[in-house]
């Protein structure tokens, strides 16, 4: 009975630490929490505008969390609306300042990601009874598609200098359910490393 104990106990370890290995923050010496605590999030620029969308929406508590003053998103829409700037995350040095400025941010958060359509099996077994004594097990296999995330990097991007301060990335392939613990990580790695 221990050692299935043990068993479990090291899957989950083994599971969590792949997930925790995958994402790797580092900042720059100029970055202090202090100064740089007011910002504002871009769409994540990428292969799917709506995807590009969710990932920022999905990124703000992840930096609330990690301490950061996060200008609410529909106020920067419409902002961005009306001085007629896109907010998707190509943007250049002169509106990475003017952005801010209007704003009121000291830092933009600016995201990169490719996502594609993956085929995923999907077994189920399914008991058949055969006669009265005869069950049988028989598997059924069908096909899902969902969305997974390759290369996803997040930048925390000074608006005067256009310098990054803080860069997160991860290589590893995230499903669309897991984005959320992506980001969790993320916080963690931020806050771990603006600790130091």
């Amino acid at each position: 009975m221990n050692l299935v104990r043990g068993a479990v106990v090291l899957f989950f370890a083994v599971i969590f630490a792949g997930c925790a290995s995958g994402v790797k923050t580092v900042k720059s010496g100029d970055f202090n929490m202090d100064k740089y605590k007011k910002i504002a999030v871009m769409d994540f620029e990428g292969n799917n505008e709506a995807a590009g969308k969710a990932l920022a929406e999905s990124m703000v508590p992840a930096l609330m969390e990690a301490g950061f003053e996060v200008m609410e998103r529909s106020a920067l829409e419409k902002l961005m609306k009306e001085q007629k700037l896109g907010l998707t995350g190509i943007v250049d040095s002169s509106q990475i300042s003017r952005i801010g400025s209007l704003a009121g941010v000291k830092a933009l958060v600016l995201g990169n990601f490719h996502a594609e359509k993956k085929e995923k099996k999907k077994m189920i077994a399914v008991r058949k009874r055969r006669g009265i004594f005869r069950p049988r097990v028989a598997v059924l296999g069908s096909i899902e598609t969902e969305t997974v995330f390759n290369n996803i990097s997040i930048r925390i991007v000074d608006v005067e200098t256009g310098k990054v301060l803080l860069s997160s990335s991860s290589k590893n392939e995230i499903d669309v359910e897991d984005v959320d613990n992506y980001f969790d990580e993320v916080s963690k790695e931020i806050r771990k490393t603006t600790e130091k």
